[in-house]
Order: structure tokens, then C-alpha cells, then sequence
């Protein structure tokens, strides 16, 4: 399932609902380690397709040399073999970072979107395949359709609905949920028991910079039970002091002239929320997390600093 119940994720749940009714061809951009792959299967198992395969390919790996071959196979007596095509058909094709295809092999593949049929490498007859496709990209299809590393023809035929994934720093809220899922997760796959951390380090981990996304996150979850497995079997908390200290030093502080530009364009209101949440995040991440310290600096309750921060980044 999508973990969260952010904004952004609220929205990603209600576009796969709509999307899993019908056969359209999807696009999902974002960061690596957003979720894309998991998204893509949550809309082919919620669709009419999902008793069929689901085949991911990654496109970075596809050869120019045999592409025909693992598209659409071959029926030769010596080397006999099922592509892609074949193996999905009536079900769903993920690709996998579309833009890191070949530019040479992305024109076939147009061609085979566009007519739907294809021929089997040694048969001269056209076969009509159903499959949908949904691709990934975590670069920026437009920049890419500039460089020539994208074809345009083969972007709209594969954008023909687009969901953007947004990053983890973009939906801080949903951080306690995914930590808590990957402590259960972990913990019955591995028959551990169960981490507990103290409530300062969710409230830390909120204000954390994220930039290996859900990927890291879970990471960092593996690296609490390989660090610490003496506290967790006692049951005592994980508590701020044995976070890893790289933790702070990507912390999310803006950088400081897009902040300062950004906050001089908008009205006053929104402006001092902006300079709020920047200067909470630099507080926090100055004292290594420690929200005692930091409440007492900036004379603040420890409670009411709590509340303040929880919805800290987060997207509205």
C-alpha cells in the first residue's frame, strides 16, 4: 500500500483510484527513492489487469544489438525465447527510467506504441499485443527532450496521464507513519522486536534533510537494529544523542539566497511563516536535535515547540 496521509499522498492515492479504471498510459516522475515502482504496481494491481503480469524493465540495460529480441522474442529452432511483450501480454510494462533508454532504440519503441503490433524476431506475422504501459523518470523529461537524450514523439506517447512524486522533504508529515511501518515491517520479516524512539526523534527526524527519500528512511530504520540491538532487546528508547550525526549536517536549511528572495516576494503573513519554519529548522539542527536545548534558547516551551515544529516543510 501507499504509506501516508499526507496532502500530496492523498492526492497520489485518488489520481491511482481514477487511473486503475481506466488503460491510459501513465508517466510518474520524481526523485529517486519516492516510491515511483511502488505507485506503478499499486495501479496495475487495483486495475482490471492485475490477475496479469506485471514486467518491469529497466531501460538503461536495453542493447541496441538484440532490443528487437528482448522486446518481442524469437522463434528460431537454436534459441528459442519469450520477450517482454510477450510476457506481459494483457498485463502491465513498467519502464523503468525511460529517459536512460538508447536514444537509438526509442524510435522502435514509438512504433510499437503507436501500431501496437509487432513481429516475433524469425515470423514474418504481425501480432497485435494489449499491454499497458507506465514509466518512470527522475529527470526532467523537457530538459531531456532539449539534450537529445528523449525523443518528443515517445514522451507523449507515454505522458498521457503524469502523476509527480513528490520528494520526502515535501511531505514531512507522513515520517512518523513510514518510520513506525518500517519498524513493523522489519520486525516481523526478521522476528525483532520493536524499536522504540523517543518522542523527540520523531519531532528531530521531521526536520531532517531527506535526500535519499523513502529509500533512506528505511535505511535508516535497518541502521537503528545493526547499531543498536543491546537497547532495542532491553526495550529501552532510542533517544536524540545516538542519531547519526550526518543526519544534521544534511539538515534541511535552505539555502540562503533563494530563502531570502523567496520570503521578500510574499505577502507578510506568508513571509513570516516562511522565515518561522527556516529559523526552527536551524535551531533545531544547531543543537544536534535537542529539543530542550533548543526550546530553552529560543525561549520557548518544550511542549509548544513541538506543536510548532510537527508541521514543519510540509506541503499545504
Amino acid at each position: 500500500d501507499i504509506i501516508g496521509s499526507s496532502k500530496s499522498v492523498n492526492i497520489i492515492k485518488k489520481n491511482i483510484n481514477k487511473l486503475s479504471l481506466t488503460n491510459a498510459r501513465v508517466l510518474l516522475s520524481g526523485e529517486a527513492g519516492t516510491g515511483k515502482k511502488l505507485i506503478a504496481k499499486k495501479i496495475h494491481q487495483s486495475s482490471s489487469r492485475s490477475e496479469k503480469p506485471f514486467i518491469s524493465i529497466n531501460c538503461s540495460v536495453l542493447d541496441n544489438r538484440n532490443f528487437d529480441e528482448q522486446l518481442f522474442g524469437n522463434d528460431s529452432n537454436n534459441n528459442k525465447s519469450l520477450g517482454y511483450i510477450q510476457q506481459a501480454e494483457g498485463g502491465t510494462i513498467l519502464l523503468n527510467e525511460i529517459c536512460d533508454m538508447p536514444y537509438e532504440l526509442q524510435s522502435k519503441l514509438t512504433d510499437f506504441l503507436q501500431k501496437e503490433t509487432y513481429s516475433i524476431k524469425n515470423e514474418n506475422e504481425k501480432v497485435y499485443s494489449n499491454i499497458r504501459f507506465i514509466s518512470t523518470t527522475n529527470k526532467n523529461p523537457n530538459n531531456e527532450i532539449e539534450q537529445k537524450k528523449l525523443k518528443k514523439d515517445l514522451y507523449y506517447r507515454l505522458n498521457v496521464a503524469h502523476i509527480r512524486v513528490p520528494t520526502l522533504n515535501n511531505r514531512r508529515d507522513d515520517i512518523p507513519i513510514l518510520i513506525d511501518f518500517f519498524i513493523q515491517k522489519i520486525k516481523k520479516k526478521n522476528n525483532l522486536p520493536e524499536i522504540k524512539l523517543s518522542k523527540d526523534v520523531y519531532t528531530v527526524l521531521q526536520t531532517c534533510s531527506w535526500p535519499g527519500n523513502i529509500t533512506q528512511l528505511k535505511n535508516f530504520v535497518d541502521w537503528l537494529y545493526i547499531m543498536y540491538p543491546k537497547i532495542i532487546n532491553r526495550g529501552n528508547n532510542i533517544t536524540v544523542n545516538l542519531l547519526p550525526k550526518e543526519l544534521f549536517k544534511n539538515s534541511n536549511q535552505l539555502n540562503e539566497s533563494k530563502s531570502n528572495k523567496l520570503i521578500m516576494n510574499l505577502p507578510i503573513k506568508e513571509a513570516r511563516k516562511e522565515f518561522e519554519k527556516k529559523y526552527l529548522i536551524n535551531q533545531v539542527n544547531r543543537f544536534g536535535g535537542n529539543i530542550s536545548k533548543t526550546a530553552n534558547f529560543i525561549g520557548m516551551e518544550r511542549s509548544a515547540l513541538h506543536r510548532k515544529i510537527k508541521n514543519i516543510g510540509v506541503k499545504k
